[in-house]
C-alpha cells in the first residue's frame, strides 16, 4: 500500500444556510410581532436579543441558556429595585459621586447572589441588567417601569426562542439502525478536527437517540482528541477491529486477543531482525504499550513523540504475564519490513494473525508492520456490536469502494454527516429514506 500526501488548495467554502439561522430569524420576527400586538408598548430590543441568545443548536442548551438568562434578569432587576428604593427614600440629597460609589458597591451582592445560587455564569449578565437599571434609569420619572418592561421582554424572548427551537419538520427517526462512520477523510478536516457542522449535527442526532459510532484503524490515543467533542455513547471500533472501546465507561467491551505463544514468536523474530516491537496490551482495562530497546532513530522518535499523550502508557521491558496483547507494531525501511512480513507469512504463526503494511507519511522510506488477531476486522467487530445492541440493521460510511455500504468520495468533510442525516431522519413524506446501497 502506497500512501501519498497531497496539498489541497485552500478555497473559500460557502456553506448553506442552516436551520438555526432560519429559526433565529423567525424567533426575532415573532418577538417584533408580539411588540406590535402589545400596542408597541415595551422595549423589543431586549426580547429579540434574548431570543438570539437562547437559540442554540441543541434544545438542551437552549433551555440552559434560558434558565441562566431568567435568573440573571431577575437577580439584576431585584438588586436594581433595591438601589432605586434606597435612592428614592434614603440618599436623595447625596451628591452624584456618592450615589455612583453606592451603585458600584451594590454590584458586590449582585455577583455574590449568583455565586450563592451556584449560577456563577450569570454573574456578568446579572451585572449588566443591574447597571442598565441603576446607571441609565436612576433619574427617570418612573424607573420601575423600565424594570418591569425589561423583565417582560426577557421572558417573551425566552419563551419565543424555546418554542421556535422545538419546531421541526415531521421526520422518521431511525433509532433501529446502527450508523458507523470512519474518521479520516470523512469526519475530520485537514487539521484533523471535527468541523462545527459535523459536531453539531452528530451530537443533535445522538441526543435524539441515533445509534452512531466510529470504526477506525487508529489507536484510541490517536483519535481521542479528534472526537472528544462528539458525545459518543456507544462503544467505538478501534485498532482495525481488534477492540470495542466504551469511551463513557472507559472500558474495553470486546477484544480480539492474541495467544501468548504467537506474541512471543513475533517478538523473537523482531529481535532477530533488529527491530523494536511495540506490543499493545490490556491489564484491568488499562492500555499499556511494551517495548524493548531501539535499533534506529525513527523508533526512538516515534516513542518520544507519542509517549507524551495521556492516553498512552509505555513500559520498557518484557510483557507482563497478566497482559492481554492484541496489537503489535514495528517500523523500518520498506525492504526490511517486507522481509519480516514474508518471514512471518511462512511461519505457522501466520495462521493466527492478520498483518497490515502501511507506508509512513511522517518518515519517508519507512513502512509500518501492524499485526492483529486473525479475526480482528471492522466487519467482525461490527457484527459483535450489533449483537450487543440487539440491532439487526447497520449502515457503514467510508472512502474505499466495495468495503462500505455508503461511499463517501468527495473532499467535503460534511458530506458523510449529511448522508447520515438523510438515513437517520428522513422526512415522512419522502420515500426511500434509508438511502441506497445499505443493508438497512
Amino acid at each position: 500500500m502506497i500512501l501519498t500526501q497531497m496539498k489541497k488548495e485552500k478555497k473559500i467554502k460557502f456553506n448553506s444556510i442552516g436551520l438555526r439561522m432560519i429559526k433565529t430569524s423567525i424567533a426575532v420576527f415573532l418577538c417584533l410581532i408580539i411588540f406590535i400586538l402589545r400596542g408597541q408598548q415595551g422595549m423589543p430590543f431586549y426580547s429579540v436579543i434574548t431570543a438570539v441568545f437562547c437559540m442554540q443548536p441543541y434544545l438542551g442548551n437552549s433551555k440552559t441558556n434560558a434558565k441562566e438568562r431568567t435568573f440573571g434578569t431577575f437577580n439584576g432587576a431585584f438588586w436594581g429595585c433595591i438601589v432605586l428604593i434606597i435612592n428614592t427614600f434614603v440618599i436623595t440629597e447625596v451628591p452624584d459621586i456618592g450615589k455612583y460609589l453606592f451603585i458600584s458597591t451594590a454590584l458586590i451582592p449582585v455577583i455574590y447572589t449568583a455565586v450563592m445560587f451556584r449560577m456563577q455564569t450569570t454573574g456578568f449578565f446579572s451585572s449588566v441588567v443591574f447597571l442598565s437599571i441603576t446607571v441609565n434609569h436612576l433619574t427617570d420619572a418612573n424607573p420601575y417601569l423600565f424594570v418591569l418592561n425589561r423583565v417582560i421582554e426577557t421572558m417573551i424572548g425566552i419563551v419565543t426562542s424555546i418554542l421556535v427551537n422545538q419546531i421541526s419538520l415531521p421526520r422518521i427517526y431511525r433509532n433501529d439502525i446502527l450508523l458507523v462512520s470512519g474518521i479520516d477523510e470523512i469526519l475530520l478536516n485537514d487539521n484533523e478536527q471535527i468541523s462545527p457542522y459535523n459536531k453539531v449535527e452528530l451530537n443533535r442526532m445522538i441526543e435524539r437517540g441515533a445509534k452512531f459510532t466510529i470504526a477506525t484503524e487508529r489507536t484510541i490515543a490517536s483519535m481521542m482528541d479528534s472526537v472528544k467533542e462528539i458525545h459518543l455513547n456507544l462503544p467505538i471500533i478501534a485498532f482495525n477491529g481488534a477492540i470495542l472501546y466504551d469511551m463513557k465507561k472507559k472500558e474495553f467491551s470486546r477484544k480480539k486477543i492474541l495467544d501468548t505463544e504467537s506474541v512471543h514468536i513475533i517478538q523473537d523474530i523482531c529481535r532477530e531482525e533488529n527491530v523494536c516491537c511495540f506490543t499493545t496490551a490490556i491489564i484491568q482495562d488499562t492500555l499499556l504499550i511494551y517495548y524493548e530497546k531501539f535499533f534506529h532513530s525513527v523508533e526512538e522518535q516515534i516513542y518520544n513523540k507519542l509517549r507524551i499523550s495521556p492516553y498512552r502508557n509505555y513500559i520498557e521491558g518484557n510483557v507482563s504475564p497478566k497482559a492481554e496483547c492484541f496489537y503489535l507494531m514495528c517500523i523500518d525501511k520498506q525492504e526490511h519490513i517486507t522481509k519480516i512480513y514474508h518471514r512471518l507469512k511462512k511461519h505457522t504463526v501466520s495462521e493466527n494473525i492478520r498483518m497490515v503494511r502501511m507506508i509512513s507519511l511522517d518518515y519517508p522510506g519507512y513502512t509500518y508492520l501492524k499485526i492483529y488477531h486473525k479475526d480482528a476486522t471492522k466487519q467482525n467487530m461490527l457484527v459483535e456490536l450489533k449483537s450487543m445492541l440487539s440491532l439487526e440493521k447497520s449502515v457503514t460510511f467510508g472512502t474505499i469502494s466495495g468495503q462500505y455500504d455508503v461511499l463517501v468520495n468527495d473532499n467535503n468533510q460534511n458530506t458523510a454527516v449529511k448522508m447520515i442525516k438523510q438515513i437517520y431522519e428522513p422526512c415522512k413524506w419522502r420515500r426511500g429514506g434509508t438511502g441506497n446501497g445499505t443493508n438497512a
